[in-house]
């Protein structure tokens, strides 16, 4: 027992842990977080605020994009060739790793179903 009331086993934990951490790449701690496109072909914009569109991309699913800038509702992600175009947050998943991101029924369909919603004053 040593006087300030730290036993061996209490420095033996700490010398461990520091060790360890010597002893694991720094990497294993820090994942790229990658976007993954929820469907296909990914409607693109060429500026974060979506004024002017892009073309729609179309995109291999499975396939993380770079991640090159963020804002509020968007992120700018690196297609294939370099190539960066903006792109909604609610469009993409952002994940370290795959994990169990699977493909959806919307996925690769030229045109998707939409949904519409309007106001009429005649009820049904």
């Amino acid at each position: 027992m040593w006087a300030s009331g730290v036993d061996e086993v209490d420095i033996l934990i700490a010398l461990l842990v520091v060790v360890s951490g010597l002893l694991m790449p720094a990497v294993a701690f820090s994942a790229e977080v990658l976007a993954y496109p929820k469907f296909s072909p990914l409607p693109s914009y060429l500026d974060p605020d979506f004024i002017e569109k892009g073309s729609p991309l179309k995109v291999d699913f499975g396939v993380g994009l770079k991640i090159l800038e963020k804002a509020e509702s968007s992120i700018k992600v690196e297609f294939v060739g370099g190539r960066g175009a903006w792109v909604k947050n609610a469009d993409v998943t952002m994940s370290a790793g795959l994990g169990s991101i699977d493909r959806g029924a919307g996925y690769e369909l030229n045109d998707r179903p939409r949904l519409q919603v309007w106001s009429d004053p005649r009820r049904l």
